[in-house]
């Protein structure tokens, strides 16, 4: 008969399945299942809202996923997949799928190859996550990045950063190290003592010492030396620098700007020894006045032409500020001076003003572009300038003419007192860095939203870093606040100073070994690392876990450097698990002792007036002398060996049964293995699905030979 303690030990394992999908659906994951080699067998229904196909169009068309692959990334995804099908390993890959409203959604993709525990047959498990809003902010960034290198590289001066430390290490060099020094970026920067190397002989003990000072008081660096170039040339520089620090206060870099100021130095020069032997002359000729007015003359015509080589430069450079993407401008402090004032004309590109409307007296304009929730700052740092000669240095915003706020970077120093000894003239840059405040911006609110995704999560969101502290499990950096709901610890508690690891004095001890080797595997080689495990909790409690953690990056020697992992508690399904385990044990000893053969059949939807075995008790072998296996590999089996006798009224009910529901009751003749007839008296009940057809036939067949035959001679 259809035993109804096998229909609660199905209907548990449901239950189970159920539960394992509300995970899966509250994480925001998409789970297959899919045989190797062959068509999926089952998607979760998450997949609809994600990509805006029903899921029949997912398990009826086995060519489905690969016609909505985008074309850009077909090719590399399904060799990818073939490959993962033939080595059966795990299967990991990022690709874009297009969406039924013609959207774009980049997905990652994670499956493992699993065995079924029934029949061995491997079947790819996996789950799809949506990743697009991961790839927008990944985009964003680069592009960030590329505007921004290319603007350091576009200007007409060498870029670096260097360390705040006594071998004054470039960290990194601007492009135009080579076009002004010959010497490449590369070269530049594998060489850490080379900026002492090259450093001119006279300059060099004033230079290092000025260096030596400015790192110790981390003021702002400026200053003229002279460095010799690739080809012999000696170049003259202008160097400008400030330290940058973290939000402790630390020093990280300095980072600077070296402008070519050897034509400049030239023609000062030139221009000083034309001053010295314009004067010796004219002494020399006082007597001879004649002549003294000829070489006055002469002189008066080489003043001249020096001057208007020294115009020519002024226009140079003058055109050289002009370019610069930047603002370059002379603050003059001094009221009674206002005509030393100068702004670039990138002030217009800038904010929208002309140089002269900039530069109008009183600074009305300037006070009033300030954004208003940055004018205090602003005001009180330029007063102290004023007073005291401070370094200007502050990032902030403007208003610009047509209503942008403008993020800038503006610094200026001191470069002239007056004769009091006040204050006169500042030399300033104003940079537009509003794109990389918007970045920051971006990046910020990001990490916030995927802060709050992580912490609300019904599971342990964590950072895990192998290789950081001195203990072989390295150290978690992050843990969500889930941990204390958990497990009872707080955050505080679970991320312990180095070589100090809750985590790992928390594994049960059956599991520690396993565990331990398979943190080191993945801290290795980087694998994913994909385990279930025991932890105790803070009151003692048993919690299981399941600990599934990628990794993130390499750091510079290759080395897995940062894995991103979520730890769920999984202790209702493992015990949940157990009880099924348990029941269909003991459901399983019992059919498998009852002397009858007991079976499971499953109508065939293609066909509703036909089965299929699903499952044979092991008595089918004594009774008729065949193994289990052979009924579930051959469906045809259960039908050849009913007697020619009988199999028309056999296959007539069953037709009928499969169609009304009715329990399926009939006495018929069977050929067993070895050619003998035995009579089986066949009783099962029907199982429906949810709309009421026939799903599943659970049913018992007796040998009833001997009490035929006895009729049979009782009747004779």
């Amino acid at each position: 008969m259809r035993h109804d303690p096998l229909s609660a030990a199905v209907g548990e394992i449901a239950r189970v399945e159920e539960r394992y999908r509300r995970i899966i659906h509250q994480l925001r994951m998409v789970a297959y299942v899919m045989p190797r080699g062959g068509p999926l067998a089952y998607i979760g229904p998450e997949v609809e809202e994600l990509l805006g196909y029903p899921r029949e169009d997912w398990l009826g068309r086995p060519s489905f996923w690969r016609d909505i692959l985008h074309p850009e990334d077909r090719e590399r995804v399904l060799r990818a997949s073939e490959r993962a099908d033939r080595t059966g390993e795990p299967w990991s890959a990022e690709y874009r799928l297009l969406t039924g409203d013609g959207r774009t959604v980049w997905l990652r993709d994670e499956a493992v190859l699993v065995e079924d525990e029934a029949t061995g047959a491997p079947y790819w498990h996996g789950v799809l996550l949506d990743v697009t809003q991961q790839k927008a902010t990944e985009q964003a960034l680069r592009e960030s990045e590329t505007r921004y290198r290319a603007l350091v590289e576009s200007i007409p001066a060498i870029v670096y950063l260097a360390a705040p430390d006594d071998d004054r290490k470039s960290l990194y060099v601007s492009p135009q190290v080579e076009e002004i020094l010959g010497y490449a970026q590369q070269e530049w920067l594998e060489q850490p003592d080379i900026f002492m190397e090259v450093l001119h002989p006279d300059d060099r003990e004033p230079t290092l010492a000025a260096h030596d000072l400015h790192n110790e008081t981390g003021e702002p660096w400026s200053m003229e030396y002279r460095l010799i170039a690739a080809d012999g040339r000696v170049v003259w520089f202008h160097d400008e620098a400030r330290l940058v620090r973290d939000e402790a206060g630390r020093p990280l870099f300095w980072q600077g700007v070296r402008l070519d100021i050897t034509r400049q130095k030239r023609a000062e020069e030139e221009l000083r020894r034309a001053h010295a032997e314009l004067e010796r002359r004219v002494r020399q000729r006082t007597a001879e006045l004649e002549e003294a007015n000829e070489l006055l003359m002469l002189e008066v015509h080489e003043r001249r032409r020096l001057e208007r080589e020294l115009r020519e430069a002024e226009r140079r450079y003058r055109t050289l500020v002009e370019q610069l993407p930047a603002v370059v401008y002379v603050w003059s402090v001094d009221p009674d001076r206002p005509e030393l004032g100068y702004t670039s004309p990138q002030i217009e590109q800038l904010l929208g003003y002309s140089p002269e409307e900039w530069d109008a007296p009183h600074d009305e304009l300037w006070l009033a572009r300030l954004h208003p929730d940055d004018r205090d700052a602003v005001v009180d740092a330029a007063r102290r300038s004023r007073e005291l000669g401070d370094p200007f240095d502050m990032e902030f915003r403007y208003l610009a003419r047509d209503g942008r706020v403008v993020w800038v970077h503006e610094r200026a120093v001191l470069i002239e007192r007056g004769p009091d000894g006040r204050p006169a003239l500042f030399q300033g840059v104003m940079l537009d860095i509003t794109a990389r405040k918007e970045a920051e911006a971006t990046a910020r609110r990001a990490e916030e939203r995927y802060r709050a995704l992580a912490e609300q999560l019904p599971a342990i969101a964590y950072v895990w870093e192998p290789h950081l502290g001195p203990g072989p499990v390295g150290l978690v950096t992050y843990s969500s606040p889930q941990v204390e709901r958990i497990l009872g610890f707080t955050q505080e508690e679970w991320l312990p100073e180095p070589g100090q690891g809750l985590w790992e004095s928390r594994i049960h001890p059956d599991d520690r070994a396993r565990v331990l080797a398979a943190v080191e595997r993945s801290a290795t080689t980087g694998a994913p690392f994909d385990e279930r495990y025991r932890l105790l909790a803070k009151d003692g409690r048993v919690v299981w876990i399941l600990d599934k953690a990628t990794l993130l990056s390499r750091d510079e020697r290759g080395r897995p450097a940062v894995f991103h992992g979520v730890m769920l508690d999984v202790t209702e399904q493992v015990e949940a698990e157990e009880r099924v385990r348990q029941a269909e044990q003991r459901y399983r000893t019992l059919i498998e002792r009852v002397p009858a053969i007991t079976y499971l059949e499953e109508v065939d939807p293609a066909d509703p007036g036909r089965t299929r075995v699903v499952f044979v008790s092991p008595q089918v072998r004594q009774i008729l002398g065949y193994a289990p296996e052979e009924f579930q590999e051959d469906p045809e089996l259960a039908y050849r060996i009913v007697h020619p006798e009988d199999r028309g009224r056999v296959l007539a009910e069953e037709r009928r049964t499969n169609r009304t529901g009715e329990p399926f009751n009939l006495t018929y003749r069977v050929v067993a293995r070895d050619g003998s007839v035995r009579w089986i008296q066949t009783q099962a009940t029907c199982v429906r699905d949810e709309a009421g057809r026939p799903r599943y036939w659970h049913g018992v067949a007796l040998d009833v030979t001997a009490l035929r035959e006895g009729q049979e001679e009782l009747a004779r």
